[in-house]
């Protein structure tokens, strides 16, 4: 579908963006978002008192227009598809840190390791979670950190940003897998991420 268009104005993809990013409020859980409300947002119905936050005004996009933006924030790994009804979209993930994430810090067991940006940008942990989505704990992940898992072989771990520095917490319930295991399948995936966005 994205090579059936020619985008010639760069702003109207940017447009677009800013319209589900900015305008989401009250209509997303935790990064969590309806198709139809991102529908709504990029074609507002008259219900709309006022038009929605945006970069140009009076522009909307037909529902075919919608779905090719959905499908280029998708190949820049900024989202993905959860099912036919919901997106998700780390960018609109809560800002508080949840509980869970005290549960590494405390545990004397945790590998720390930490990697060190010039500058540090949300994306790298947001493509971390998409790239990683099977393993990403829904319940515990907010705007600067998540925690990922696999139950079935013990293995867990918490990437947040922080100071421009990326913190890895892994641990291991089991003695099949230790938990440098762990830590060397996050890494080899951000260094491909920080490859691929020239970090």
């Amino acid at each position: 579908m994205l090579s059936e268009f020619m985008v010639l104005r760069p702003d109207w993809l940017t447009n677009a963006i800013y319209l589900i990013l900015f305008n989401s409020s009250g209509k997303v859980s935790n990064g969590l978002i309806k198709h139809a409300v991102i529908h709504e947002l990029l074609h507002p119905s008259s219900e709309y008192e006022s038009r929605p936050k945006s970069v140009m005004s009076d522009i909307t996009y037909s529902p075919i227009e919608a779905e090719y933006v959905l499908g280029v924030i998708r190949k820049f790994k900024l989202s993905y598809r959860i099912d036919d009804e919901t997106e998700f979209i780390p960018m609109l993930c809560e800002r508080n840190e949840k509980s869970e994430a005290s549960l590494f810090l405390q545990d004397s067991g945790v590998i720390e390791f930490h990697m060190n940006y010039k500058y540090l940008p949300n994306n790298v942990l947001h493509r971390l979670m998409v790239e990683m989505r099977s393993h990403l704990d829904f319940d515990n992940i907010w705007l600067t950190g998540a925690v990922f898992g696999q139950k079935e072989i013990g293995l867990r771990a918490l990437v947040k940003g922080e100071d421009n520095t990326l913190k890895i917490y892994v641990m291991s319930t089991t003695q099949l897998y230790s938990a440098n295991t762990y830590l060397n399948i996050i890494k080899s995936t951000i260094l491909r991420i920080n490859e691929e966005l020239g970090l």
